[in-house]
């Protein structure tokens, strides 16, 4: 047995239940590379690299970005607006054919902040683009820092 199915996705075998990270895992199914197709399966986590012709856990380190989105009245979204954007994105990210991850989202006045993970900015377009939003500025996030990188040693 690979692993294991819990509510947080797979596992492999003697790794601990996954914690929230930036880490994407790509599952390869022998099957399908001999067919000559390929499947996603991502995941949060530590990776495992196995050979081809074996099912592979690679651990892959995506770019983050933020994306502002500039929408007039942004703030004030109702619940069922942003019920009906999120399913809209979703469908859109799991229709990409790529790996990629929407983290979250922030809204203050006519903008919208989006935390998104990608292979590359042309992406983070594509999804906007098929999703029928804004893009208007994607910067890639090149650091994370708060109150508690005081208490680091450089």
């Amino acid at each position: 047995m690979i692993g294991q199915i819990n509510p947080y996705g797979l596992v492999p075998m003697g790794v601990p239940p996954l914690e929230e990270a930036y880490i994407r895992w790509t599952f390869v199914a022998s099957s399908l590379c001999e067919a000559g197709a390929l499947h996603y399966l991502n995941f949060a986590g530590p990776g495992l690299s196995v050979n081809m012709g074996h099912p592979v856990f690679k651990e892959v380190k995506m770019p983050k970005f933020i994306v502002e989105r500039n929408i007039p009245g942004a703030d004030k979204l109702t619940s069922a607006d942003l019920c009906d954007i999120a399913a809209k994105s979703n469908a859109v990210v799991d229709g990409l054919g790529v790996p990629y991850v929407w983290h979250h989202t922030y809204a203050a006045g006519d903008k919208l902040y989006c935390v998104h993970e990608a292979d590359s900015a042309d992406d983070i377009y594509r999804h906007a683009k098929d999703g029928g939003f804004p893009a208007d500025l994607v910067s890639e996030i090149t650091n994370i820092f708060g109150p508690e990188t005081a208490n680091q040693t450089a």
